[in-house]
């Protein structure tokens, strides 16, 4: 016969738990920090009293003094431009292709499309 009394009480897990659900948003914005894993500069911008900010990558190949492509990536809703950088391949295909590729960040997280 199984002996229920040799494990925990749910509430001991449902106890637990609170520490888990706390420390999950941590991870979640620790994970959206502004720099991504690339070379990327960050920039920040006032514009009509709102604070922006960007992601520029300029690939090495970039030849100084000479016209060069301008790339700007925008992400998807509650994206970030470290997102765009991070999960699409485009700074690969920058440094390939050898464009200037600018990420902006939209204001808490989305775009004004309305």
């Amino acid at each position: 016969m199984l002996n229920i009394s040799q494990y925990p009480s749910p509430i001991y897990y449902f106890d637990r738990m609170r520490y888990l659900i706390l420390l999950l948003p941590t991870c979640i914005l620790a994970g959206s920090c502004r720099r991504s894993l690339y070379e990327s500069e960050y920039h920040k911008l006032d514009h009509d009293d709102e604070k922006r900010s960007y992601l520029l990558h300029v690939p090495d190949s970039y030849p100084d003094g000479k016209a060069t492509p301008l790339i700007i990536a925008l992400h998807g809703g509650v994206g970030s431009a470290k997102n765009i950088e991070e999960q699409s391949g485009i700074v690969e295909f920058s440094d390939e292709k050898g464009f200037i590729l600018c990420s902006p960040n939209g204001i808490n997280r989305i775009w004004n499309a309305g």
